[in-house]
């Protein structure tokens, strides 16, 4: 019985949720109005045609005067707007304000997005020689039709803007390739997961709760994968080890070379002729001379070698060669 009954109440819950959230959607909270230098009762009488205005538009309408006292500051920002929707479960704040001068009345009326705290929509009027009845009509008509106009725009379907540092991620939207960043891409309202990723960066996903008329924008800034970074590492001790070896390899020929070309010379200063004229002491540098040239060789080879496995690893897509550093083990 017990579980019959619980889980009669859940499905009640799942089938209410969607109409708690709608209702959500079309709940508008209406602050105190401002006035200055208006008949006494003018706040009192505005927030009534307000409110009829509204009511005209098929909205609910809140009384934010308690959440005001609670959370309003002046001027009242983004977050004084958040905080105020928070407490009344609102969807949307409207902002009027009133002010009169001689017989000259000027109305100004803001929809702020209570999930933003942005202005969403706004308008400003002037009434001349008016009274209390006809302003009262003006700021009915006005903030009725800011409310068609928010409706519009609730209508239309959700937008997600990705940008991501640096730009060219692939973004993927429930597993499906949407283009890349920087980009904008029409959503389903709902719950969507967001996927940005690119080679040689550590893949990042967000969450995002599409709502019809809003648009999301995602910051993404990607870091480098740990093994990419250690492959740079290792990378830049093989081209210093590639550049040592080339630079010993030529100071070897240069010392082999020149050894090579003096082999069997006179020593001119200690030669004594013989009867045939030839000096006794002569250089033999042949074999020194041979063994520094073939090593100095040897070196230039081996660097020019990693030197240029390494330069072909840094362009993209020529991932034909892994070197590692014991050993050098080289795969093409």
């Amino acid at each position: 019985m017990g579980v019959g009954l619980i889980a009669a109440v859940l499905g009640a819950l799942a089938m209410a949720a969607p109409a708690a959230v709608s209702a959500s959607r079309d709940r508008v909270a209406v602050l105190p109005v401002a006035v200055e230098a208006a008949p006494a009762g003018t706040d009192l009488e505005m927030r009534r045609r307000l409110e009829q205005g509204l009511e005209r538009a098929d909205l609910d309408v809140v009384d934010a005067s308690a959440a005001w006292r609670e959370h309003g500051v002046a001027p009242c920002g983004r977050e004084c707007m958040r905080a105020i929707a928070t407490a009344t479960d609102s969807a949307r704040i409207v902002r009027t304000s009133i002010a009169v001068s001689d017989t000259v009345w000027t109305v100004s009326i803001d929809l702020v997005d209570g999930r933003t705290g942005d202005v969403e929509a706004s308008v400003a009027d002037r009434c001349e020689i008016c009274g209390v009845d006809e302003v009262g009509e003006l700021v009915a008509a006005r903030v009725a039709g800011l409310a068609e106009r928010t409706r519009a725009i609730s209508s239309a379907p959700p937008i997600l803007s990705v940008r991501t540092e640096p730009d060219g991620a692939i973004v993927l939207v429930d597993g499906v390739v949407v283009g890349r960043s920087p980009m904008r891409h029409e959503l389903d309202a709902g719950r969507h997961v967001v996927r940005v990723q690119q080679p040689g960066f550590a893949p990042q996903e967000r969450v995002v709760l599409a709502q019809a008329g809003v648009h999301e924008t995602l910051a993404v800034e990607l870091t480098p994968q740990p093994e990419l970074a250690a492959e740079r590492r290792t990378r830049r001790r093989v081209l210093g080890l590639g550049g040592a070896s080339v630079t010993a390899g030529v100071l070897a020929i240069a010392a082999g070379v020149p050894l090579l070309v003096i082999d069997g010379r006179d020593y001119r200063r200690r030669c004594n002729g013989d009867v045939h004229g030839d000096c006794q002491f002569q250089y033999e540098t042949r074999v020194g001379g041979a063994v520094a040239t073939a090593v100095g060789i040897a070196f230039v080879a081996a660097g020019a070698t990693v030197l240029g496995i390494a330069h072909a690893r840094m362009r993209p897509g020529k991932r034909r060669a892994k070197l590692q550093l014991d050993g050098l083990v080289w795969r093409f």
